[in-house]
């Protein structure tokens, strides 16, 4: 990214929606990822990498300013007070710490939030693992980024080999830093050219309404008004499975707990192809036989719930980072017993959402809602209830990484959990593959039973890979 002097880059009508969602504690949208590394990196070059990355990547040193009475945008300014040792920490963990102690830390992080007034990220460096490991665990606002973004802005700090050369270090980018009064003074001037050119297109689409008007006036409305319900209906398709919330999961607090297991991922691509399907496909499968056996355990079994899905929106040529997404609702088909039948019925609903028009509804919806009041839009999108479950595949690198010379073993993905029960993120990273639930206690009541459901349902996932291993037997003659 240039570091040439450039204007105060408002944030998109998305990016501002979520940033908006910061200032709710129960639908907050913290992310983090937890880096998993086989040695310690030396602390003067992991600073380095940071440092670098933050020059490269200007997101990483721009704050969020508000304009004055909400008049305008907000923008990503260059924080003029940036400091890298507030952003990236490093701790000493107690001899015979592991992983277990370093998520029993992040579980209380993940509910607080990040300082508004600086860069919307954090780094947290953890040595003294077991074997001389070590680990890092990078928290970041959903406003920062979606999770495909997050992978891209990882490249500015990970090797694609142990001993790369370093790369040069940027120049400092220049402080394009504002008030909020001077947000709001810059968009009075903008909005002289915005309503010349608002007004040209208004009277060139009335113009052409009103040719059609003097045709043929009942079939030019009534064609319009069938335009909007049609796109408008199908947004709802999209948004709206037809599928029950689970009673089991209706519970909501303001705590946050994380579960993680390993995944093989040869298995899960073996047992997609096995059944026709994609690994995305493998994946939601196994996680919807979970929910059904969690929901039959606790003799509440339920036919479907709603599922929510982030549909990525990136395009080849988009700027790094930000949030380029949909979100989509399937039902989840917890009564199929079959595996590989629920692989298909999540891949057919997926066809279908994809082929809908109104799949392109946050183009339209987004703009709309960042123009209210942030008190007025936070109450609407309040008042949309979440999906009793999210899920995010985030497919990493295919070739292993390198942080500062230390290789990266796993990485746990933590999606945000926005008033949802619990979000579940599969991450793989080379041949690794690990999923991490991000959940609500006050929902998920017996953890260690979900988590016993995810084991048993992705063992007979891999039973699909075994069994398409294994050789035909011979037919009787």
């Amino acid at each position: 990214m240039s570091n040439a002097p450039r204007s105060h880059e408002p944030m998109s009508p998305l990016d501002e929606l979520l940033y908006r969602s910061e200032r709710d504690p129960v639908k907050r949208p913290t992310m983090a990822a937890v880096f998993l590394l086989d040695g310690a990196p030396e602390w003067p070059r992991l600073e380095e990498t940071f440092e670098r990355a933050s020059r490269e990547y200007l997101r990483l040193r721009q704050r969020v300013v508000e304009p004055t009475a909400g008049f305008g945008p907000a923008c990503w300014t260059t924080d003029p007070d940036f400091d890298l040792a507030y952003h990236l920490r490093r701790t000493r963990l107690a001899p015979g710490a592991g992983l277990a102690d370093i998520i029993a830390w992040l579980e209380p992080e993940l509910m607080t939030p990040l300082d508004a007034l600086r860069p919307l990220w954090t780094a947290n460096f953890f040595e003294g693992l077991a074997d001389g490991r070590a680990a890092l665990v990078f928290k970041v606002s959903h406003a920062l980024s979606d999770g495909v973004g997050g992978i891209q802005i990882h490249a500015h700090l990970f090797d694609l080999v142990r001993d790369a050369p370093r790369r040069p270090m940027p120049p400092l980018p220049l402080c394009d830093d504002a008030t909020p009064d001077e947000l709001a003074t810059e968009e009075l001037g903008r909005l002289a050219g915005h309503a010349i050119d608002l007004a040209s297109k208004w009277v060139h689409g009335l113009a052409n309404l009103g040719e059609r008007l003097l045709g043929d006036p009942r079939g030019a409305l009534e064609e319009v008004l069938e335009d909007v319900v049609d796109h408008a209906t199908s947004a709802l398709r999209v948004l709206d499975s037809g599928a029950l919330p689970s009673p089991l999961l209706a519970g909501r607090s303001r705590r946050r707990r994380l579960l993680w297991l390993d995944l093989s991922l040869a298995r899960l691509k073996a047992a997609a192809k096995s059944a026709g399907g994609t690994l995305n496909d493998a994946y939601l499968a196994g996680l919807c036989g979970a929910l059904a056996r969690y929901h039959e355990a606790l003799f509440m079994p339920v036919e479907a719930l709603p599922l929510g899905l982030p549909i990525s929106t990136r395009r080849p040529g988009d700027e790094e980072g930000g949030n380029r997404f949909v979100a989509a609702v399937l039902a989840a088909p917890l009564a199929e017993r079959d595996a590989a039948a629920r692989m298909k019925s999540i891949a057919e609903q997926m066809r279908q959402i994809r082929a809908e028009r109104g799949i392109d509804y946050a183009e339209w919806t987004a703009p709309w809602l960042v123009a209210l009041p942030t008190g007025v839009s936070s109450r609407v999108v309040s008042a949309l209830r979440p999906p009793d479950v999210q899920a995010s595949n985030v497919p990493g690198p295919r070739a292993p990484i390198f942080l500062a010379g230390a290789r990266v073993e796993r990485m746990l993905g933590i999606g945000p959990l926005p008033g949802a029960a619990m979000m579940a993120t599969f991450v793989s990273v080379a041949e690794s593959a690990t999923l991490t639930i991000h959940y609500d206690p006050a929902a998920v009541r017996d953890a260690p039973l979900l988590e016993q459901c995810l084991r048993e349902a992705f063992e007979e996932i891999d039973l699909l890979a075994v069994d398409a291993e294994r050789p035909a037997s011979p037919a009787k003659p």
